[in-house]
């Protein structure tokens, strides 16, 4: 094994280089870092080094220094931007202006991950060289936290020497330190706040859903509990590729309308139409599960025995869901959608499967994407108005391809048939009114879900035609409703100006609506909770770890028919850990165990036992068809790994890019998997040698996930974003889930003349691939500028299926500016379960308001105090954001 030192080494041309410098009195210009990944392993570095081992990224030098306290130490840094990744960091190297390698060292393996891989990271690099000898010397950078130079320190205790101020001059009768003057003041306060008098605050809980709160004084409000939750869906979503949908294109059109929507058009009854089945990974023989969808369709399970024996079971059959037992000799499952019925014979006119969900039990639970938990749990205060403006994001739908004027609280120029339309969270029970001034057609009915996806119900109310002017209706909610949606229709364009909704059966004039959101930033699994502990701060009880895998330390075990065998690395301890492993396209593979092994395609186990015989925890079975490796073909790790990145491998044959790799066959080329049925593009194509970043692949495909159970549930502290303010009186709080929280974008510069002369130069977000959102874009809440709300941003619907894009004019951007997005995904399904009840805390008197605030000053000057007279800080940076460590204390 090498050893790992990490260290720096000055190679022969670098020491020859400095030595002449000394000379000649002349300098070597450091121009550029480098970085590599030794090819999988550390090695040692030597002085005859000219170049890395293997180099997979490249920067321009940012800073270098000299230590003050030694002038032979040269710290070089540079950074790796938020749009780089995709590879693991183990050796570094620092080059001339004339490409000269002047020195070279080891790295603590470190991951950078990529955009595409939903994670924005930049990374700071520090090179620490000694220049009057060539021994190796102790690297200065901490792979996780970014060390402060001294210059950053002094600069930073300057700062806060400035903010704090002179304490003499402070009014308090204490004078000495802010620390004293906060605890003074807090003395003070507590006196107050006995007179106003203060007992326990108010508890409350919150469903899902809109809440009426009275409370009876203007108060801060915090999340104090919520319960986890986790549904697993068995049934993949049409468009990751496992789904084999066959027409007769002269009877029938199968078309998949979003990810979890299938909709099929048949014309002619009298000739064969068309089938849609899927295979069905992860169902255990001998449980029972409950097949739901919303459809017109009717649905089977089909199950095969190995030796090929079949059954068929009905699970959906008009409208009716029906749970279903696997046999026990069970080898192959599928599920098949069918329109053709003995008691109805065939049908012309469209149908439709959504929300196709096979989950475990005898009750059908709510939708979702392969395996999801509560995240992101949202608690919103909306005020004034229950429309928001529409130009604050997600105010406006559109179903289809289209531009839309947005200007403040009026939206125009819509294309005819698109509809737009609102979704607005309400009381069940509860009486509105709805006013605006359009020139469209207002239809207001409930709405299933919390999305625009699910099925509208009942119509509560529905103009007769277009209509010109003034409107206003009142409506009550029915029993069960917790959201409406409000269209606005019309056959050549229109408009709809000041929309107003109030509760009541008065019409109000129009107001912005004002709303405030408190986010927890987490995924609440089944068996987990989120609690206040003693000293204030909300805690997880963790017991689940998900990971993605992409730059995997893996390796060949052996062969199946049609299958190969891989381990994986993960350093875990246990004997058949449960966990969960979805697919790259959404399948929920099948855990087996130690003892059976791997049996059959997408399957899986996690025991540390084989560790110590194969190398590696984690044991999966992997398609040939899927991976490019022939029967007899042994992958290498960089093979294997290249596959968990999203690319397929091949031989250059008669069958494309569906031709198996053999050795000693030909050249070895790699295609992003969800591309392979594509028509072929030599740009995504990778030749010889196996590609060490992740592919450009479509949407569909994401990295192999994995959640396992811990051994021991740990307590983990929980962030939350933004903040919540109960008005006195009457408060509709919004509880939701699923939002994106200030995900790091760079915004494209989009700059062009069209043909008539007219000039665009502005920067947009979420409109090209290099600016593109993690997720599919239903709404953009809010852009954010070095973390502060950013208005100038302007939201446009300009994408099919509703996506949203954001633009800036050139002349507000700020190219040294951190810009960041909070979103709500288009496809909610995907990213959390619907919430559970949340519990609130509030004041109930003017007193527990101080009280709330004293401990927040006392807090801040307990921190300010340690700032003060701590002797060593340092700074760092995560997905949070700064934060400062002092004496192994964190101060966000």
């Amino acid at each position: 094994m090498v050893q790992t030192q990490y260290g720096t080494l000055i190679t022969n041309i670098g020491l020859a280089k400095i030595a002449n410098a000394q000379v000649t009195q002349s300098k070597v210009g450091l121009e550029n870092i480098a970085l590599g990944d030794g090819n999988g392993a550390h090695y040692v570095p030597t002085q005859n080094q000219t170049a890395l081992v293997n180099e997979v990224w490249r920067g321009p030098v940012v800073d270098v220094s000299i230590d003050p306290k030694n002038n032979n130490r040269i710290t070089v840094k540079a950074v790796i931007p938020v749009t780089v990744g995709g590879f693991t960091i183990r050796e570094i190297g620092v080059f001339d202006n004339e490409g000269f390698l002047i020195a070279v060292g080891q790295y603590p393996e470190k991951y950078k991950p990529q955009l595409i891989e939903g994670v924005a990271e930049e990374t700071i690099i520090h090179f620490v060289i000694e220049t009057n000898n060539a021994n190796v010397v102790k690297l200065n950078i901490d792979p996780t936290v970014i060390i402060a130079s001294q210059e950053y320190v002094d600069k930073k205790f300057n700062y806060l020497d400035s903010r704090i101020g002179d304490t003499s001059k402070l009014e308090t009768d204490y004078k000495k330190d802010t620390v004293g003057a906060v605890n003074e003041i807090q003395h003070e306060l507590n006196d107050i706040v006995e007179s106003l008098g203060f007992h326990e605050p108010i508890s409350e809980v919150l469903e899902r859903g809109a809440n009426e709160i009275n409370a009876p004084v203007k108060t801060l409000c915090s999340v104090v509990g919520l319960e986890g939750r986790t549904i697993t869906n068995y049934a993949p979503l049409f468009d990751g590729g496992t789904w084999v949908l066959t027409e007769n294109t002269a009877t029938t059109t199968i078309m998949v309308v979003r990810p979890n929507k299938l909709s099929v058009t048949v014309n002619d009854i009298t000739k064969p139409i068309a089938t849609a089945w899927s295979y069905i990974t992860g169902l255990v023989p001998g449980k029972t599960y409950i097949m739901s969808m919303i459809s017109t369709f009717n649905a089977y399970i089909d199950y095969y025995t190995a030796n090929g024996l079949h059954s068929r079971v009905p699970v959906y059959i008009n409208g009716v869901s029906q749970s279903f037992t696997v046999p026990t000799d069970t080898s192959i499952i599928k599920i098949a959608l069918s329109i053709l019925e003995p008691d109805t014979g065939r049908k012309t006119g469209t149908f439709t499967a959504e929300n196709v969900q096979i989950n475990e039990g005898n009750t059908a639970l709510p939708f979702v994407a392969n395996m999801q938990g509560i995240t992101n749990p949202t608690i919103e205060n909306i005020r004034d108005n229950l429309i928001p403006a529409f130009h604050m994001g997600g105010a406006v739908h559109v179903p289809g391809w289209m531009y839309l004027t947005v200007i403040d609280h009026t939206v125009t120029s819509w294309e005819a048939t698109s509809n737009p339309r609102v979704l607005v969270p309400v009381v069940p029970g509860t009486k509105y009114t709805f006013s605006c001034i359009r020139n469209a057609q207002v239809k207001i009915t409930t709405n299933k879900g919390s999305h625009l996806d699910a099925d509208q119900l009942t119509t509560l109310f529905e103009e007769s035609t277009v209509q010109n002017g003034n409107m206003n209706c009142t409506f009550t909610v029915p029993a069960g409703i917790n959201f409406i949606r409000i269209v606005f229709m019309t056959t050549a364009g229109g408009y709809v100006s000041s929309p107003m909704m109030v509760k009541g059966s008065t019409p109000a004039a129009y107001k912005p609506q004002v709303r405030e959101a408190l986010t927890v930033k987490t995924t609440l699994h089944t068996g987990e909770s989120l609690k206040v502990d003693v000293a204030g701060q909300l805690v997880k009880t963790k017991k689940y770890e998900t990971i993605e895998l992409g730059d995997v330390n893996a390796r060949y075990i052996g062969i199946q028919t049609g299958l190969h065998l891989v381990d994986i690395a993960l350093g875990l301890v246990g004997n058949d850990i449960p966990a969960t492993l979805i697919k790259f396209n959404g399948a929920v593979c099948k855990q087996l165990n130690y003892t059976t092994g791997n049996s059959g395609n997408d399957t899986f186990y996690l025991d540390s036992r084989i560790a110590t015989v194969d190398g590696g925890e984690l044991r999966i079975s992997i398609a040939d068809t899927e991976s490019g490796w022939g029967p007899t073909y042994q992958p290498t790790p960089a093979e294997i790994k290249a596959y968990f990145m999203g690319w397929k491998m091949y031989a250059d044959g008669a069958g494309g890019r569906n031709e198996l790799y053999e050795t000693a066959k030909g050249n070895k080329y790699w295609y992003p998997i969800s591309r392979v049925n594509d028509t072929f593009d030599s740009a995504y194509r990778t030749v010889s040698t196996a590609p060490t970043t992740f592919a450009n692949n479509k949407a569909s495909w994401q990295p192999y996930k994995l959640c396992y159970l811990l051994k021991t549930p740990v307590s983990e502290v929980v962030a939350t974003a933004g903040s919540l303010t109960l008005d006195e009186g009457e408060n509709m709080l919004v509880v939701s889930e699923g939002r994106i929280v200030r995900e790091v974008t760079k915004p494209y510069h989009y700059k062009t003349t069209t043909p008539d002369g007219t000039v665009y130069n502005r920067y947009e977000i979420n409109t090209r691939t290099q600016s593109s959102l993690a997720y599919n874009t239903a709404n953009i809440l809010q852009v954010y500028k070095n973390g502060k709300p950013d208005y100038a941003w302007k939201i446009e619907y300009v994408a099919i299926a509703g996506s949203v894009r954001t633009l800036l004019e050139a002349d507000l951007f700020d190219p040294a500016a951190v810009y960041t997005v909070t979103y709500q995904p288009l496809e909610p399904y995907r990213v959390s379960v619907p919430t559970n009840a949340i519990t609130i805390e509030y004041a109930d008197k003017l007193g527990g308001v101080i009280q709330s605030l004293v401990t927040t000053a006392a807090k801040l000057g307990a921190q300010a105090s340690n700032m003060q007279n701590s002797p060593s800080f340092r700074f760092g940076k995560d997905e949070g954001g700064l934060y400062i460590i002092i004496d192994e204390d964190v101060i966000t």
